[in-house]
């Protein structure tokens, strides 16, 4: 049995009894298309039952034979009415009703025409292409001598020489600038006097804070060997202490030899 893809026309050789009788789906290896395929003893069925109910073709009459033309001169009318001539078309009858509507419409359009005024029409100045002075040209030597006469009066022009007074600045601007600005007032202003209190209260006790905790700091590294006598189990972190303070004077030391080293030049 032969299988015919619908869609690409691929041919396939496959048994009878692949088919069964109900029929079954198959697809195109090639393209990949399906249809279902139905049983082969069906299909042949189908094609003689279109045969049977086919209706049949029509008879061709037979045509009729052209008349010579002696037969055609004998007959009478043959030469005043020629064969080809098309009969004449008959007019088609215009209703007076609607013969009068187009002449009302007619006579409308014109009356409307006649009462509309007439535009009046736009006249066009002159552009002044006329009054356009010709264009003079400039040679390079004349150009020349135009740049060199507009140097030498640029050299000869007086030349202004300010005032003592006036190579002095002015004491105002100098003063304006010194004082405050009122947008610094008017800031101020918005600003609650108890935030302005807190912020010098805690600037006020960041600064105690660190200046004790220097002070401390001091005291701790000049008292380090009476409290290592004192409190002997303090020893090992005090002379940790003390020799990372005693590094950090040698780096500092250093640093301050070679800016004076390099001030003394």
């Amino acid at each position: 049995m032969r299988l015919i893809c619908p869609n690409c026309d691929a041919q396939y050789e496959v048994p009878e009894d692949a088919i069964p009788e109900d029929g079954r789906d198959v697809q195109c290896s090639s393209c990949g298309h399906a249809w279902f395929q139905r049983a082969p003893y069906l299909i042949a069925e189908e094609e003689e039952e279109a045969a049977l109910f086919e209706p049949p073709l029509p008879e061709e009459e037979p045509e009729e034979a052209p008349l010579p033309e002696e037969l055609l001169a004998d007959l009478p009318g043959a030469e005043s009415a020629p064969a080809d001539a098309p009969p004449p078309r008959a007019r088609r009858a215009v209703d007076e009703s609607l013969l009068a509507v187009l002449r009302e419409e007619a006579e409308r359009e014109v009356q409307a025409r006649s009462r509309e005024e007439p535009r009046p029409l736009e006249m066009q100045g002159e552009l002044g292409l006329d009054m356009a002075a010709p264009a003079v040209a400039v040679s390079p030597s004349a150009r020349r001598l135009a740049a060199l006469k507009a140097i030498e009066d640029e050299a000869s022009a007086p030349i202004s020489v300010p005032k003592g007074r006036d190579l002095l600045p002015d004491i105002e601007e100098i003063n304006s600038t010194l004082r405050p600005s009122d947008r610094d007032n008017t800031l101020l202003d918005h600003v609650p006097v108890a935030d302005i209190e807190a912020a010098r209260n805690a600037f006020r006790s960041g600064f105690a804070a660190m200046v004790l905790l220097a002070v401390a700091l001091v005291a701790l590294y000049v008292l380090a060997p009476g409290l290592t006598q004192k409190v002997p189990a303090l020893a090992g972190v005090l002379k940790a202490y003390v020799q990372i303070v005693d590094s950090l004077r040698m780096g500092l030391d250093g640093v301050v030899r070679k800016a004076l080293a390099l001030v003394q030049g």
